[in-house]
């Protein structure tokens, strides 16, 4: 197909509305005929340009994660956190019997902030400014496993986030690697997952207090 660059422009505003569709309605909500009304394009610019549904919700779904990760990146960026302590604040008192008592002495300095900033860059590449695309956000792991055109594009997202959840470990001279972010990550994606679930009114809020208490321990486990 040669496409000019009026038909780029088009094509472009297609994808853009199919995008904002995915994000604030769902997948279930992309069709044609809806996108080419958001679009304000004929229906049959977009019948044109995607032969298939399948192709006009991976290309909105791929212009949905460059816009989720740019967002993401600015959150990670702006990460200056106090260094981690991985040892205990103060030693837990000995137990009459002389064994060690067990305590929370092994909390860490800083987790608090990390744990804010990972929730922060999954809430930005998550839904930005509208709370009610978390939904949407996490029905794209469904839909890749429906849909092999969407996985890759979900392993790629995916994978960036790993990627900015890592530096920001990295950063506060946590334990850090890939394989421990993609923990970190799914963890995340966990509770924000049982918080929509339990129908939460702040699902990050919820999220963001279960990970202070959460990362201490996780950060702290010993690579085998």
């Amino acid at each position: 197909m040669v496409v000019n660059a009026r038909g780029e422009r088009r094509r472009a505003e297609i994808v853009e509305a199919a995008g904002e569709i995915l994000l604030h309605e769902g997948f279930g909500a992309v069709r044609h005929r809806a996108v080419a009304a958001r679009a304000n394009v004929p229906l049959g610019a977009t019948t044109y340009y995607f032969k298939s549904r399948e192709d006009l919700i991976a290309q909105g779904l791929r212009r949905m994660a460059d816009i989720a990760t740019s967002r993401a990146r600015a959150v990670a960026a702006d990460f200056t956190p106090a260094p981690l302590n991985p040892q205990p604040t103060e030693r837990p008192p000995a137990r009459s019997d002389g064994r060690a008592a067990r305590g929370t002495g092994g909390a860490m300095a800083g987790a608090g902030e990390v744990a804010d900033v990972v929730a922060g860059i999954v809430a930005a590449s998550a839904t930005g400014d509208d709370p009610a695309a978390l939904l949407a956000f996490y029905e794209r792991y469904v839909e890749a496993g429906r849909h092999p055109a969407y996985a890759e594009i979900v392993q790629e997202w995916n994978a960036e986030l790993v990627r900015l959840i890592d530096a920001v470990l990295t950063r506060a001279n946590a334990p850090a690697g890939e394989p421990r972010a993609r923990l970190v990550l799914a963890l995340t994606d966990g509770l924000l997952i049982g918080a929509i679930a339990e129908r939460s009114p702040d699902p990050f809020a919820h999220t963001r207090e279960a990970l202070r208490t959460a990362l201490p321990a996780l950060l702290t486990i010993t690579d085998p």
